[in-house]
């Protein structure tokens, strides 16, 4: 996992792993945002409802 920026002012931090997929951590828990970039921008952007991996 890397460090690929922030989301809502800090509120969760986007990284991404070495297959080149996109997660959003944050207090709630972990979210899959998308298997490549494209994807997760899209998601991000629509405000469609990610996978939750985890919860807090």
């Amino acid at each position: 996992m890397s460090p690929l920026g922030e989301e809502a002012d800090g509120q969760a931090v986007l990284t991404i792993d070495a297959e080149g997929r996109v997660y959003s951590l944050d207090h709630t828990g972990d979210w899959y945002l998308g298997p490549t970039l494209d994807a997760a921008l899209s998601t991000l952007v629509t405000g469609a409802l990610p996978a939750r991996l985890t919860r807090a």
